[in-house]
């Protein structure tokens, strides 16, 4: 490949090495279905997942102050009852953040082209993973498209 000057190729994981953004999506579409079957949810499945991602675009999180979990959990507590009105339903937003979540997991795998390519990289480079965000949901990811083999 002629590398032989190259000692490590840095990679970012979110949207480049996987496709973050359509395995939300996925995720995203499976809890609507949930709502609206389960729940008999119309049109406010759809308003629901719109506020929860508006919620994670300008997410804050302080691990000090709570778990992940429990963030995204709240987000999707306060999106049904803004939407739905009535008392809080923890229990419905947990449903929806762990189905998001696993089906959004499911959906994080390296293409085949882009395995082939760090295949072939690192037989002469080292290669090292950066990304940002939440410890635990990044590990989680890493996890998911087995970006440690």
């Amino acid at each position: 490949m002629g590398l032989s000057r190259v000692r490590a190729v840095f990679f970012d994981l979110d949207n480049t090495l996987i496709d973050t953004a359509g395995a939300s999506r996925k995720g995203m579409l499976e809890v609507i279905k949930l709502l609206q079957s389960k729940y008999h949810y119309k049109e406010e499945a759809e308003i629901i997942c719109n506020k929860v991602q508006v919620k994670l675009s300008k997410e804050c999180f302080h691990p000090s102050k709570s778990c992940i979990t429990d963030l995204r959990t709240s987000h999707w507590e306060e999106a049904i009852q803004e939407t739905k009105g009535g008392a809080a339903n923890r229990k419905l937003a947990e449903e929806c953040y762990f189905l998001w979540k696993s089906t959004r997991l499911q959906h994080m795998t390296l293409a085949e082209d882009v395995k082939a390519m760090l295949t072939e990289l690192r037989k002469e480079v080292r290669l090292l993973l950066l990304t940002n965000g939440e410890q635990q949901t990044q590990r989680e990811k890493i996890k998911a498209c087995a970006c440690t083999q």
